[in-house]
């Protein structure tokens, strides 16, 4: 039998705002009703600021991890930035065990790679302490 910490991740996906139903299928699994992570949220951001709203979602069929974010091409470039939407948001997941959110995190700097995304900015939730669910290689200590 193998343990959590050796599981597979099973599903890893990008969400945008095409995607609500899944996206709001994703955040429900947290039980979070926080405004700071709805697609509606941040469609109302994408509007603001003109950056696209995406969210990272992945699971490994134990742990969970969804993390909503704004993208945005660097002008002038191939390349681009990602940021969490004003407010409090950033990370959710059910583990905070550093090498179950190591694995969890990485199909998303994979797919930070293959995007041309060279930068990120993420504010994290005070209430929720969110940043409880950033893998270690994310902080700046």
């Amino acid at each position: 039998m193998r343990g959590s910490k050796t599981r597979e991740i099973d599903k890893n996906i990008v969400y945008s705002l095409n995607d609500t139903a899944e996206w709001q299928s994703a955040l429900d699994a947290f039980g979070s009703t926080d405004i700071y992570f709805s697609w509606q949220y941040h469609h109302l951001c994408q509007i603001d600021t003109g950056r696209e709203a995406r969210a990272f979602y992945a699971s490994d069929g134990e742990n969970r991890l969804f993390f909503p974010f704004l993208l945005k091409q660097i002008e002038g470039t191939a390349f681009h930035d990602f940021e969490t939407c004003y407010g409090y948001s950033g990370p959710l997941s059910n583990t905070t065990d550093s090498e179950i959110l190591e694995k969890l995190w990485r199909p998303f700097f994979d797919w930070c790679e293959t995007a041309g995304i060279i930068a990120g900015f993420i504010r994290c939730h005070p209430l929720l302490s969110t940043e409880n669910f950033l893998p270690d290689s994310f902080t700046q200590k």
